[in-house]
């Protein structure tokens, strides 16, 4: 909607890494998006920033979110701008979902995984899914595919523990003169996580 006021997203990482360039910077050009940029994370920083420049998205790790829901001056500031509070980078407490939600009833929290050789995010969840099964970092974007291998090569059934396989347009084809280590890391297009 050319109407709608222009989506915000607030970030405290760099460009140069996978998370600032792939899933923030490169998407916010894409969609014309404002990027608001803090050189550190200060909580209370962030929510004056919220406010002031109508924050639509803000995330990070895990750690973020609990800083935002938990910070005793939250009520201070008007962070109503907020639609999505994302994380990733590390495990996430399955009760951070409802704190999100209850702390700003607008907006969505949302979780993914990812690594450098996948161009940062793999699998996303947010919203009701996310709600209903908050243990999960999600099923992987809808251009990708992963497995779970086993110790033999083989496709493990649901529900099966093993390793995890990445494939997709966005894994990258391998590690900068390094044979050896791309040749024990990739496997026809598939990375072993």
């Amino acid at each position: 909607d050319p109407t709608a006021p222009q989506k915000a997203f607030l970030i405290s990482v760099p460009f140069f890494h996978a998370t600032g360039c792939q899933a923030v910077m490169l998407p916010g050009l894409v969609n014309g998006s404002k990027i608001v940029m803090l050189h550190r994370w200060d909580t209370e920083l962030a929510m004056q920033l919220i406010e002031r420049e109508r924050i639509t998205a803000a995330g990070g790790v895990p750690t973020i979110a609990w800083q935002l829901v938990e910070h005793p001056a939250r009520h201070k500031y008007d962070l109503s701008s907020l639609e999505y509070v994302s994380y990733g980078g590390a495990p996430a407490a399955s009760e951070l979902v409802g704190r999100i939600k209850a702390a700003f009833p607008k907006s969505l929290a949302g979780c993914g995984w990812g690594m450098t050789e996948t161009s940062a995010t793999f699998t996303q969840h947010s919203g009701e899914d996310y709600e209903r099964r908050p243990e999960s970092c999600g099923p992987a974007l809808p251009v990708c595919d992963m497995k779970v291998v086993g110790a033999n090569g083989e496709t493990l059934p649901p529900n099966a523990v093993g390793d995890l396989w990445a494939n997709g347009p966005n894994i990258v084809r391998g590690y900068w003169n390094k044979p050896d280590e791309t040749a024990a890391a990739f496997v026809d297009g598939w990375i072993k996580t």
